[in-house]
C-alpha cells in the first residue's frame, strides 16, 4: 500500500455544514403581485431542489438542480450563492426572467425544455427567434404554467409555444414541476448534513442555540486540543463565538438573543462573516477547516489545511476554522476529531508483515483499504 504524503491532504478534503444566511422565498400565488424587479427562483417542489446558477456539464441540461429546503408547503430556504435567482423584467403581457448573465428561454424544436441563453433572442433552424414569457398559475394551484410566446424576426408573426413542465433542463426529473417562489427576507440558519456536525460564527448576533443541538469551543492542553466552553439547546451563544455544533441531520433556525456573556477568550476557533481569505498571524500559526477527505467518510472527519503550507484559508460566511500555533519545524497538515483530539497523525510508511492494524472502532483488520487506522498504537492515514 501506498504511503500519502500529508502534505496534500487539503487537496482532497471538503467542506462540512455551517451556519448560513438563507433567503427565504414564498411561493406566488397571486400572479397580478408580480411586479418588475421581483427576484424569484425556479423550484421543484415535489423532488425539493431548486435551478442553480452553474452549468451541468453533461446531456441537454444547461443548469444544476441543487437541493433547497422546503419548511411549508408555500415556503423554502435557499442559499443564493448557488441559486439561480431571475429578476423579472417587461410586463405582464411579456416578462422576461433574468439572473446575473443570462436569460430564461425554451428550446425550439424537439422537447420542450428550459434552458439560460445569453440573449432573450436565440438561432434555431427556424431563424432568430425572439421570446417572451407570461405566467399563469395551474388548475391545482400548486405549481405555475410558463407559455413563451416567440416571434419570427423575419415575419413577425407570433407564435405561442407551450412549456411542458415535465421536461425543464434544470432537473433529471421528468415528472416534476415548475413553481415561481418570490425572494422575501434573510433568515439565520444552521445546516447539519449526514455527519451531524458543522461549524458556525457570527461576529455581531448572539442566538439562542436551537434545542437538540449542541456547541463547544476548543481549547489546547499540552500539544492536545479538548473541548472548551460547552453550550447545550436554548443557551445563547455569544457574538464573536466560533463553536463545533453537533446534533441531528437537518435545519435549524436561529433567534436572535441577548447576552452579557462575552465570547472564550481560550477558543482556538475563528471565523467570519462574509467569504474572505485570511492568513496565518504568525509563521508557526496554522490554519485548518473542518473537512472530510473526499474518498473517505466520517473516519477522516477532521481540521485540514486548506493550502500547501497551512498559512491561509478561503472562510466561507458564518464559518469557522481552526488557528493553531505550532512549532515552526512542525508540519501537523490533519489533526483527527472527535474532541479530544490527538496530535499524533503520522505519514504512513509501506507497511510489513508485523504491523498491529486497528480501525477507529478497535476492530482488528488484516487488508486495510484508504482510511485512518490505528498501527502498532499510532493513528496513520492510508491513502
Amino acid at each position: 500500500m501506498r504511503a500519502i504524503i500529508l502534505s496534500l491532504l487539503f487537496i482532497f478534503s471538503i467542506s462540512l455544514a455551517h451556519a448560513e444566511e438563507l433567503v427565504l422565498y414564498r411561493f406566488v400565488s397571486d400572479l397580478s403581485t408580480l411586479k418588475v424587479g421581483d427576484q424569484l427562483v425556479i423550484a421543484n417542489p415535489k423532488a425539493h431542489e431548486a435551478m442553480g446558477k452553474f452549468p451541468y456539464t453533461k446531456g441537454s441540461h444547461n443548469r444544476d438542480a441543487i437541493p433547497s429546503h422546503f419548511i411549508s408547503e408555500t415556503e423554502l430556504l435557499i442559499n443564493p450563492e448557488f441559486i439561480a435567482e431571475l429578476v423579472l423584467e417587461g410586463d405582464p403581457d411579456a416578462w422576461l426572467l433574468k439572473d446575473e448573465e443570462s436569460y430564461l428561454s425554451v428550446k425550439v424544436g424537439g422537447k420542450n425544455e428550459l434552458f439560460v441563453s445569453s440573449s432573450p433572442s436565440h438561432s434555431r433552424r427556424n431563424g432568430d427567434k425572439e421570446t417572451f414569457l407570461t405566467i399563469s398559475l395551474s388548475s391545482d394551484k400548486r405549481h405555475h404554467n410558463l407559455v413563451f410566446n416567440v416571434k419570427s424576426s423575419s415575419s413577425w408573426i407570433p407564435k405561442q409555444l407551450t412549456y411542458n413542465a415535465g421536461l425543464y433542463s434544470c432537473y433529471s426529473k421528468r415528472d416534476s414541476e415548475v413553481a415561481l417562489y418570490r425572494r422575501e427576507r434573510i433568515v439565520d440558519a444552521i445546516v447539519i448534513d449526514e455527519f451531524k456536525t458543522a461549524t458556525y460564527y457570527y461576529g455581531t448576533k448572539a442566538f439562542a442555540l436551537p434545542e437538540g443541538l449542541t456547541a463547544y469551543t476548543i481549547h489546547a492542553n499540552n500539544g492536545t486540543l479538548i473541548k472548551g466552553r460547552t453550550y447545550k439547546g436554548n443557551q445563547v451563544l455569544p457574538a464573536n463565538q466560533a463553536v463545533i455544533i453537533e446534533g441531528s441531520q437537518g435545519l435549524y433556525l436561529l433567534k436572535e438573543a441577548s447576552t452579557s456573556e462575552v465570547a472564550d477568550p481560550e477558543n482556538l476557533l475563528r471565523g467570519s462573516d462574509v467569504r474572505q481569505s485570511i492568513e496565518a498571524a504568525s509563521p508557526n500559526e496554522k490554519l485548518y477547516k473542518l473537512s472530510i477527505a473526499e474518498s473517505e467518510g466520517i473516519s477522516s472527519l477532521g481540521f485540514y489545511w486548506d493550502n500547501e503550507t497551512g498559512d491561509r484559508i478561503v472562510n466561507r460566511p458564518h464559518k469557522a476554522y481552526l488557528a493553531f500555533t505550532q512549532s515552526l519545524t512542525s508540519t501537523l497538515r490533519f489533526i483527527s476529531m472527535p474532541v479530544p483530539i490527538t496530535m499524533g497523525i503520522t505519514a504512513i510508511r509501506n507497511l510489513s508483515k508485523n504491523d498491529v492494524i486497528y480501525n477507529l472502532s478497535g476492530q482488528k483488520v488484516t487488508r486495510p483499504v484508504s482510511g485512518i487506522y490505528i498501527i502498532n498504537g499510532k493513528k496513520v492515514y492510508l491513502k
